[in-house]
């Protein structure tokens, strides 16, 4: 009992919140950023032809698609590169269990399953 009597649950419960929100939030605000080949941010292409290219008309019109698209970006797809991907995976991950412990012992204090 001793574990989930408390107002930290509350705190660290909305610090893991925001800390995955903001990491989402920047990961979706940037990820259809394309640089080219020295790192520069590429704008030879307007906005109107980023989001109606071809690519955008074969993918997103069906449910499966959809879905595959909310898995890719929920697991980070657009980084390339192995080892940040990984950190950030295993960062979010370790934050969406700790959500789901600390509300677990919130309802095993109110809510006896014994």
């Amino acid at each position: 009992m001793g574990t989930v009597v408390g107002a930290w649950r509350l705190k660290t419960m909305i610090i893991l919140f925001i800390f995955v929100i903001i990491i989402y939030t920047v990961y979706g605000l940037f990820s259809s950023v394309q640089t080219d080949e020295y790192g520069y941010i590429n704008n030879s292409k307007t906005t109107l032809d980023i989001n109606q290219s071809e690519e955008t008309l074969k993918h997103g019109n069906s449910l499966q698609d959809i879905i595959f698209g909310l898995g890719d970006f929920l697991t980070f797809s657009k980084i390339t590169e192995p080892i940040p991907r990984f950190i950030i995976n295993i960062m979010t991950s370790i934050c969406f269990i700790t959500i789901i412990y600390i509300g677990y012992t919130f309802l095993k204090e109110w809510i006896p399953f014994t």
